[in-house]
C-alpha cells in the first residue's frame, strides 16, 4: 500500500499552488519488507536432549527475525518508560493507561484461589480494583496493541504487605509447571498468541540482547510478560521457561536462567533512589531492564498510593538515572516528558489549533500543522508519526532541527494536504 503527502505553498506574486516534496525529504508511505521466499529462516538450537537441531524461525506474518536493530533504530533496553504501579487500581483502566497516558508497562499482582482460578488484588487489606485474571488480560487487550509493544509484569502473591491475615488459598499455589501452563492459557485467551515474545526467542534468536520496538513489531510481537515469583533467597526465583521472562529483586540482577529484568525499591519524594542501575559481572547491558516502584514512608504521609506524595523527586532520581521502568502511581501523567519515551506511534489529526493540543497518543492525538511540529520535536528514535488524512495548516514561518530519524505515515490511507494559504 502507498500513500501520499501533498505540501502546498501559495504565492502572491504568482496565483498557484506549488507542490513541495522536499519536507522531512518523506512521503507518507506504508511499506512492508519482506525475504525472498527462497532465502532460509532457520538456526541451530539445543534441543531438549542437548542436540543440535535446525529450526525454522519464520514468523507467523511471514517476516523472518533480524537480531541486530536497523540503522536508526536502537535496542528496547535503551530507553526510559512510564510504568504504571498496581495498574490495577489507578483512576483509568489498564487500556486506557497504554493507549491515552502512554503507559509501556502495566503491574498486576496475582492471588491463587485455588481450582485453576487467579485474582488480581494487593492483598487481603486491601481489594481496590480486584477482578479475575482474565479481566485483567482482557482489559489489557482491548487497547489495542497491535501497532504497540506492551510490557506486562505479573507478581506472584500471598499477602503482598506481609501484615494482613491469610485470604486466599495461595499459600498452596500449585506445581510451578501448573501455574505456568494456566497463566499462559489465560493470556492466551485474551491475547493472540502470536502477539507473545517469548524468553526462549530472545535466548535462541537474539543471544539475550533485546531486539528494537521496531523489530517487535515487525515479527508481529507487541507483547513481555515478565514473572515475578515468590523466593526465599530475596534474588527472585530462577526459572528455565521458555515462555515468562524471570525477575531478579537484586541490583545488579542475579545472572540466571530466565532473568532479564531487575525490580527494585525507587523510595519516594522523601528519600528518592541514589542507586544507579548496574548488571552482573559478564554479562552485557543489551540483556537487562531496570525497573523501580514507589515506596510509602511515614515521613511522606505513608502516601505511596497518592501521586502527589510520591511522584516528583521519586520521579526525577528514578528517571535521570536510568531506570527503563518508571513505575508511577499517577497514571496520568508524565506523558509528555521528553526524557521518556514517545507514544508508538505518535499520532495527529487534522483540525485547527493554535497550541500543542494533545500528547501524541492514540486516545490523545495532536492536532493540526502545531501538533505535527510538537511531534517532530516529542518522537523517540525511528517511530512512526500516524497522520490522518486531511487538511493541515502552518499559521506561522517555523523551523527545527530533526535529530531522530522516523517514518511518517497515513493513519487512515487519507491524503494529507499541509496548506499554509487555508
Amino acid at each position: 500500500m502507498r500513500t501520499s503527502l501533498s505540501i502546498l505553498s501559495y504565492s502572491k506574486r504568482k496565483p498557484r499552488w506549488t507542490v513541495l516534496w522536499s519536507i522531512l525529504a518523506i512521503a507518507l508511505t506504508a511499506v512492508t519488507v519482506q525475504r525472498s521466499q527462497a532465502q532460509e529462516c532457520t538456526i541451530i538450537i539445543i534441543n531438549d536432549q542437548g542436540q543440535p537441531e535446525e529450526v525454522d524461525i519464520t514468523r507467523p506474518n511471514g517476516y523472518c527475525p533480524e537480531p541486530a536493530p536497523r540503522p536508526g533504530e536502537k535496542r528496547a533496553n535503551t530507553f526510559v518508560y512510564k510504568a504504571t504501579h498496581n495498574s490495577f487500581q489507578r483512576d483509568n483502566d489498564m487500556d486506557v493507561q497504554i493507549n491515552t497516558f502512554n503507559t509501556f508497562m502495566v503491574e498486576l499482582d496475582i492471588h491463587y484461589l485455588g481450582n485453576g482460578g487467579y485474582v488480581v488484588q494487593h492483598d487481603c487489606c486491601d481489594n481496590f480494583g480486584a477482578q479475575t485474571l482474565t479481566e485483567a488480560f482482557d482489559e489489557i487487550d482491548a487497547a489495542p496493541l497491535d501497532n504497540r509493544v506492551v510490557f506486562i509484569y505479573l507478581q506472584q502473591c500471598d499477602d503482598c504487605l506481609s501484615i494482613c491475615f491469610e485470604c486466599f488459598e495461595d499459600d498452596n499455589w500449585p506445581s510451578r509447571a501448573t501455574y505456568f501452563a494456566q497463566i499462559k492459557d489465560k493470556l492466551d485467551d485474551s491475547i493472540d498468541a502470536d502477539f507473545f515474545y517469548r524468553h526462549q526467542d530472545f535466548r535462541d534468536i537474539d543471544d539475550k540482547a533485546w531486539p528494537s520496538l521496531q523489530e517487535l513489531i515487525r515479527r508481529g510481537q507487541h507483547v513481555v510478560v515478565f514473572f515475578q515469583e515468590k523466593d526465599s533467597d530475596g534474588h527472585g526465583a530462577p526459572s528455565t521457561e521458555n515462555f515468562f521472562f524471570g525477575v531478579s529483586l537484586a541490583n545488579p540482577p542475579t545472572d540466571c536462567c530466565n532473568f532479564a529484568l531487575s525490580n527494585m525499591p525507587g523510595g519516594n519524594d522523601c528519600n528518592p533512589i541514589t542507586q544507579y542501575p548496574s548488571i552482573p559481572d559478564g554479562t552485557a547491558w543489551s540483556r537487562w531492564f531496570h525497573r523501580v516502584y514507589p515506596e510509602s514512608d511515614w515521613d511522606c504521609w505513608f502516601g505511596a498510593s497518592d501521586c502527589d506524595e510520591n511522584d516528583d523527586d521519586y520521579w526525577d532520581f528514578a528517571v535521570h538515572r536510568g531506570y527503563n521502568f518508571v513505575a508511577t502511581n499517577c497514571d496520568e501523567g508524565h506523558v509528555t516528558d521528553p526524557a521518556t519515551h514517545s507514544p508508538l506511534p505518535i499520532y495527529i489529526d487534522a483540525g485547527f489549533d493554535f497550541a500543542c493540543v494533545g500528547t501524541g497518543t492514540q486516545g490523545v492525538p495532536y492536532i493540526d500543522y502545531t501538533g505535527l511540529l510538537c511531534a517532530l520535536e516529542r518522537v523517540s528514535p525511528a517511530v512512526d508519526i500516524r497522520m490522518a488524512g486531511g487538511l493541515y495548516s502552518p499559521l506561522v514561518a517555523s523551523s527545527l532541527v530533526i535529530s531522530n530519524p522516523m517514518a511518517i505515515k497515513s493513519s487512515d490511507g487519507g491524503i494529507v494536504t499541509i496548506n499554509p494559504g487555508r
